[in-house]
């Protein structure tokens, strides 16, 4: 009913401005001016049913907003930050209760993806996300010191930056590994599509072997008493040389004369010192 509403405003104004006095036209709205009260009631509209609209919703609020006079050439970029202040104005309010009207399939499946990012991202909007992608296909392998980087920009957390590159490098290896073919069903909408002409992300980080793989490289664990008799053989098998044992007063001198040696020119060392000293 709101929608009919606002569609039978513009299309009186419209009446209204051919019918009225000849006059300067102009096909912009001038800079500086407040917006149109049919446009502001066009946007409070979109702000009952979503306070932050999808790319899809917000194109099709542009089409309604060029329908007005003035506002012909009205820019996307204005409409988005329109509703980006009217977010920060009013943080930590929810969205509106109201009962949503049914929306085209497409604009569903856009939602629930938009939704399924920031469950699994909270610290990364979709505006964050576009900007994260364009970061990502200009630097392949981003260290930590890039992604921290990027979280100080971006006013995200490097946890979430980097598990949303994991699963965006997921995506990319697996759309290379599915084979083209023609088909006739239309290509499911995205919000921020790639880049067909960008290069391909290499993966950014190595997934973790497989435990069970392992697990099954590990030997079987050898009992105590199986090593013991493992250690017995080896040293039947090797046995260690018999020590010398002098048995003779020469036998003696010769095994420690090197240590007596050394023992002398030390002594005499310590002496020669403690007679310097004195």
């Amino acid at each position: 009913m709101a929608s009919t509403s606002s569609a039978k405003n513009i299309m009186t104004y419209n009446s209204m401005q051919k019918s009225g006095p000849a006059g300067p036209s102009s096909t912009t709205r001038p800079v500086g001016r407040r917006l149109n009260i049919l446009v502001l009631e066009l946007f409070e509209e979109q702000r009952k049913r979503n306070p932050d609209p999808t790319l899809t919703e917000r194109k099709a609020l542009l089409e309604k907003v060029r329908q007005i006079p003035g506002y012909e050439n009205y820019q996307i970029i204005n409409l988005t930050s329109w509703f980006k202040r009217r977010l920060l104005s009013a943080p930590g309010r929810q969205q509106s209760e109201n009962t949503v009207p049914p929306t085209p399939t497409a604009d569903r499946n856009e939602r629930h993806q938009t939704s399924n990012q920031n469950t699994l991202y909270p610290s990364l909007t979709p505006d964050k996300i576009q900007h994260l992608t364009i970061l990502a296909q200009s630097t392949h392998f981003p260290s930590l010191d890039i992604i921290t980087t990027w979280a100080i920009l971006l006013k995200a957390t490097p946890q979430d930056i980097v598990a949303w590159l994991e699963e965006h490098n997921r995506n990319l290896v697996n759309n290379q590994l599915l084979t083209p073919s023609d088909s006739t069903s239309p290509e499911p909408p995205s919000i921020f599509k790639q880049d067909p002409s960008s290069p391909a992300i290499s993966t950014l980080i190595t997934p973790a072997p497989s435990r069970t793989a392992d697990l099954a490289k590990m030997p079987n664990p050898i009992s105590i008493s199986t090593q013991i008799v493992y250690g017995i053989a080896d040293a039947v098998n090797h046995p260690q040389p018999t020590p010398f044992y002098p048995t003779t007063a020469q036998e003696f001198n010769a095994m420690f004369a090197p240590y007596e040696a050394k023992m002398k020119s030390l002594l005499h060392i310590l002496q020669l010192g403690t007679s310097q000293n004195l």
